[in-house]
């Protein structure tokens, strides 16, 4: 397979690219068709490079910004990844189209407040947050956050 323009041999970021949204808008370019068709998405890489280095702004509310076309996750599911989320988070239902919320997301990487009393969403596949919960209390840990969605 030929390799596309903005990807390296081993997938990782252009070299140059100084932050996640301008890697994945030069990757993005790489594919052609795969270009940003709004100004919508080109928000959404924005926000997912601030989301991941927990630099969004005070007051964001655009946590539900995705680009369902390419089935990129949410930018709560970036920030929730990376331990982001601000104290007054109360957006725990923002899903993937499989059901998957933001207090999955945040559950799974560790990040789920301490006490959090809000609802136990269950994902398409019946898999609740205490699941998740469960699941890394007995392995001691979980995953760490990816570095590039």
């Amino acid at each position: 397979m030929p390799k596309r323009k903005g990807l390296t041999g081993d997938g990782a970021p252009p070299a140059g690219a100084t932050g996640l949204g301008e890697a994945l808008r030069a990757i993005v370019r790489g594919f052609g068709e795969l270009r940003p068709e709004s100004v919508m998405e080109t928000r959404y890489y924005e926000c997912a490079d601030l989301a991941r280095l927990g630099r969004l702004p005070e007051g964001f509310r655009d946590w539900g910004l995705c680009i369902p076309r390419l089935d990129f996750v949410p930018v709560a599911h970036i920030a929730a990844a990376h331990g982001h989320l601000p104290e007054d988070f109360d957006r725990w239902d923002v899903s993937t189209r499989t059901g998957w919320t933001a207090a999955h997301q945040a559950a799974l990487y560790g990040h789920l407040p301490e006490g959090y009393d809000g609802p136990d969403y269950a994902d398409g596949e019946g898999v609740t947050v205490s699941d998740v919960l469960a699941l890394r209390e007995r392995a001691g840990t979980g995953p760490q956050p990816p570095t590039t969605h």
